[in-house]
């Protein structure tokens, strides 16, 4: 079986900040429902502080329910409901490669953070990014570096700010060429 890897992020255009003080520095309530549907039903790759920033938004202590939540993380942790902690990127993708096979899906979501996205983005297939303008945001955490010429683009959706979002956004759906 072949798999498709996606990295599915949303950063400031300029500065590919992913993040700030464990959490999203925005709230975009219709790219949060565009990641829900790209990631339901599938294998999603993250980093232990993803995870954790995803438990403190969702008010629980589990990750993304109806997917398979694979963390990456260096600590020893018990396997909770849908959730399995791995020590490394080999044993993330492995156990990505088997729900996918038992589940007949060949799509394995990378969800963030920074390190991960970095780990993951030489063998990426597809990326689907939400570019927001940058204005006044300031974020710790960044996207690694990637250039737009080695990728096609499949969709591209402009948002202008209104009453519901406060930002100036362009999704782009992306495959590797």
């Amino acid at each position: 079986m072949e798999y498709e890897i996606n990295i599915i992020a949303a950063m400031t255009k300029q500065a590919q900040v992913i993040g700030n003080d464990n959490g999203l520095p925005w709230h975009i309530p219709s790219d949060l429902a565009r990641f829900k549907g790209l990631t339901l039903f599938k294998p999603v790759i993250m980093g232990h502080r993803t995870f954790i920033s995803l438990c403190k938004a969702l008010k629980h202590s589990r990750a993304l329910e109806h997917r398979y939540n694979i963390v990456l993380s260096h600590s020893k942790h018990d396997a909770q409901h849908n959730t399995i902690f791995v020590p490394s990127v080999e044993d993330a993708l492995e156990e990505a490669k088997l729900y996918c096979c038992e589940n007949r899906q060949s799509k394995i979501m990378i969800i963030g953070g920074s390190s991960v996205y970095e780990a993951f983005l030489p063998m990426t297939t597809r990326m689907h990014l939400t570019l927001i303008e940058d204005g006044d945001i300031w974020g710790d955490r960044h996207f690694p570096s990637w250039k737009l010429s080695e990728w096609e683009c499949l969709e591209r959706q402009e948002h202008i700010a209104d009453e519901c979002e406060n930002y100036n956004w362009t999704y782009l759906h992306l495959v590797k060429r």
